[in-house]
């Protein structure tokens, strides 16, 4: 189940914490460069002994395991033996003891980005079952609303689902290729704890889809920080300056053609109107509505729609599979057809390229995110850091929890029309500016460009007050 790659070298004067990790350090991540910065904090009081989820991202160096699912191969299926799961849970619990013999005991664990902790994109009941969590799918136990009913139900559904082991492996197969790396990664995580190998899990939830309920449901200590305090609902996430972290820290540290020392960088002229850089070809959540209410009617030859032609996701490789225009010709033929002969449409480009082209323009669209409740996410302070006035989607923040009032008045919109108003009233230079210097003061931008180093070590304490002893 999990491999060590090289031996571990330890430091017996320092505690040990795990570190789930996905991306390989020496490549540009638009999501996780949060947590690698608080990983790098981490090494100077810990032991970090990393668990990568993507064997092929693992760098070849002591105290690190990679994650081997390919046991699967060799595991029964159902009309091989009727007795099939149980079988199979004792060869799944061999894996996890021989992949652990000689992994020590830590503190904590780290989970550095939520996309693989995640339920796979499929159903989980029936409409006779509850009309709302199988229409939310793989978000069902996400529920801001005040229906007790509803809640009552994610309790039913989360048992039936995840008790016993037998049951977790029948709906979320160890073998199969849309579900083996999440069931076999929960699982993993939860006999970790089990077993005692860490106390308490800490993770950076950039989406309300981590799969909070798993752990929730087998009691297993877990604090969750996000963009605001949000506890709405089901939800109970700690504010942490996760987008700033991810922007001003990393990304200007990791793309050092790009941002030189802050306050020196190269001045780019701002020669574009409105930025669009995101999804729309979703196959749950309100994401096609961006387009149809948005999008589609705001025609500006001067501005740009960095779309991916590619479902549920972007693209961290230089260019769109075969396979994905394919089934986005099968699947949203009119839509595409749509989006690509915009005039604003624009070739896709990779997070790190993109970091250069959006300093071009002026303004930029936050739409609302692809989860089935609202969310939030890095855009407004990537933004803000590069001088771009952000418009925001009515659907986005509706409750003010990271924009406040003051600003969503002025440029919250509902349409194309409204959308279109608020670039023209803003086109005085003065004008935006001063707007924008306001907004950047709230979010601190130019505390966190002058004091990182500080900035960071205060922040990072108030998740881990041990680096400051």
């Amino acid at each position: 189940m999990i491999r060590l790659l090289t031996k571990l070298n330890l430091d017996e004067s320092k505690p040990n914490i795990l570190v789930i990790e996905r991306f390989n350090d020496e490549k540009f991540t638009n999501t996780d460069g949060a947590g690698k910065v608080i990983k790098e904090e981490l090494k100077k009081v810990y032991n970090v002994i990393e668990i990568y989820l993507n064997k092929s991202a693992a760098p070849i160096k002591d105290n690190v395991y990679v994650a081997d699912y390919t046991y699967g191969k060799k595991l029964l299926r159902k009309e091989q033996d009727s007795e099939y799961l149980s079988k199979n849970l004792i060869e799944i619990n061999k894996e996890f003891e021989r992949g652990t013999k000689d992994l020590p005991k830590c503190e904590k664990l780290f989970i550095i980005g939520n996309t693989t902790i995640t339920l796979p994109l499929q159903g989980y009941c029936g409409k006779a079952f509850s009309e709302t969590l199988s229409k939310n799918a793989s978000e069902y136990f996400d529920y801001i609303g005040d229906d007790k009913e509803i809640y009552e139900k994610i309790k039913e559904l989360d048992k039936l689902i995840f008790s016993p082991d037998t049951e977790f492996f029948r709906r979320l197969s160890p073998y199969a290729i849309s579900t083996h790396q999440q069931s076999n990664t929960l699982f993993l995580l939860k006999e970790l704890y089990n077993k005692g190998y860490y106390k308490k899990i800490i993770t950076i939830a950039s989406d309300p889809n981590i799969a909070r309920n798993f752990f929730e449901f087998h009691n297993i200590s877990m604090d969750m920080y996000y963009f605001a305090d949000d506890t709405r609902g089901t939800r109970n996430f700690k504010k942490f300056p996760v987008s700033e972290f991810q922007n001003i820290v990393y990304a200007s540290n990791f793309i050092k053609d790009d941002f030189d020392e802050w306050g020196d960088e190269e001045i780019i002229e701002k020669d574009k109107n409105l930025l669009f850089a995101g999804t729309i070809f979703h196959e749950k959540g309100p994401r096609i509505k961006v387009w149809e209410e948005f999008l589609k009617d705001f025609t500006d030859k001067n501005s740009g729609y960095y779309i991916p032609i590619k479902k549920n996701g972007i693209i961290n490789k230089k260019q769109e599979s075969p396979l994905q225009l394919k089934y986005i010709d099968e699947r949203f033929p009119e839509l595409k057809e749509e989006v690509v002969n915009h005039v604003s449409y624009k070739n896709f480009l990779l997070p790190e390229l993109l970091e250069e082209e959006i300093k071009r323009y002026r303004f930029g669209f936050v739409a609302r995110c692809v989860s089935v409740y609202d969310s939030l996410n890095m855009k407004p302070v990537q933004y803000l850091m590069n001088d771009i006035l952000p418009i925001f989607d009515y659907a986005y923040d509706p409750d003010y929890l990271q924009i406040p009032k003051k600003f969503q008045d002025k440029l919250r919109v509902h349409n194309s029309e409204e959308l279109r108003k608020v670039v023209d009233t803003y086109k005085d230079e003065n004008k935006r500016l001063e707007l924008l210097n306001e907004m950047k003061d709230y979010f601190k931008i130019d505390d966190f460009k002058n004091n990182k180093d500080g900035i960071i070590q205060k922040e990072i304490a108030k998740i881990f007050p041990e680096i400051l002893s």
